[in-house]
């Protein structure tokens, strides 16, 4: 088994080189290195400087960091990864791969996230949108890494956001939001105390608080979480709660809800839940 992997893993590189140059990027390089695969960079952004049609950037697996983020002031947005260079051609592709055998993750849990709330002053500072990565390029091809932790804190971002681009490829990319994949509890499009679109809907047959359904996506007092796996009744929803699918039909109470995979609404007292159950 070793030798297969090895013999798949040499003709992988060898194609790679044959097509142009190659970069590699590591957890543990210097983006003053030369970029070898025993001198790697350290990231994305410094590839995205150096690469050119046709070349590919081995990412080794490992956990980045994303700490830092480069203003795209074409879009007034700021990016921990921010890929400009494009490719020419089908055949001349810019290919991000992960190195064969290997997980690389981009963790943006520390990247700043700019303040720009309601307008953009066309300043990293007041940046209205930060994303982990932000493609602007075209021919490029993505391969087999995860995005995580993509900041949600004013506003709804994308883990890889892809702006005035075309002929891009992602493949085998995982991006989300929580380190566990779920989605973080965060303030944006919530109603706040004393807002005049407090129960001032109309029952629609979902689970509402107070004497009526709020206009907006989400329930004033209400909490949304996720939950990876089938709750434990006795601590995370203790009692009786009832379970209604996505278009607000009843399915009885949690003790005796199908356990059919899928995304469900759980009403507990005053609290209305999303639950995620594999």
């Amino acid at each position: 088994m070793e030798t297969r992997f090895t013999f798949a893993l040499g003709l992988a590189l060898a194609a790679a080189q044959a097509f142009g140059a190659v970069y590699y990027v590591a957890v543990d390089g210097s983006d003053s290195a030369a970029g070898t695969k025993d001198k790697p960079f350290a990231t994305l952004n410094k590839a995205n400087k150096v690469v050119s049609a046709g070349d590919t950037v081995w990412i080794r697996g490992g956990i980045y960091d994303l700490h830092d983020t480069v203003f795209y002031e074409r879009y007034k947005m700021t990016a921990g990864i921010l890929l400009t260079t494009s490719g020419e051609s089908d055949n001349k592709r810019i290919h991000y791969l992960a190195y064969p055998g290997e997980r690389p993750i981009f963790d943006a849990a520390n990247l700043p996230v700019a303040e720009g709330e309601e307008h953009s002053d066309g300043t990293p500072e007041g940046a209205m949108y930060t994303s982990p990565i932000v493609i602007a390029a075209k021919y490029l091809h993505l391969k087999g890494f995860e995005v995580r932790n993509t900041p949600m804190i004013h506003n709804s971002n994308s883990g890889i956001f892809i702006y005035a681009s075309k002929h891009i490829f992602l493949e085998q990319i995982d991006s989300h939001r929580n380190a566990d994949g779920s989605l973080p509890n965060v303030d944006f499009l919530k109603l706040k105390e004393g807002s005049r679109a407090i129960d001032k809907g109309e029952d629609a047959g979902l689970p509402f608080e107070g004497s009526a359904p709020d206009l907006g996506a989400f329930e004033y007092g209400s909490q949304v979480t996720s939950i990876a796996a089938r709750p434990n009744r006795s601590t995370e929803m203790p009692g009786s709660a009832a379970v209604f699918d996505l278009l607000g039909r009843h399915l009885g109470t949690l003790q005796t809800m199908p356990k059919k995979p899928g995304v469900y609404l759980v009403r507990h007292r005053n609290f209305l839940q999303k639950m995620y159950i594999k």
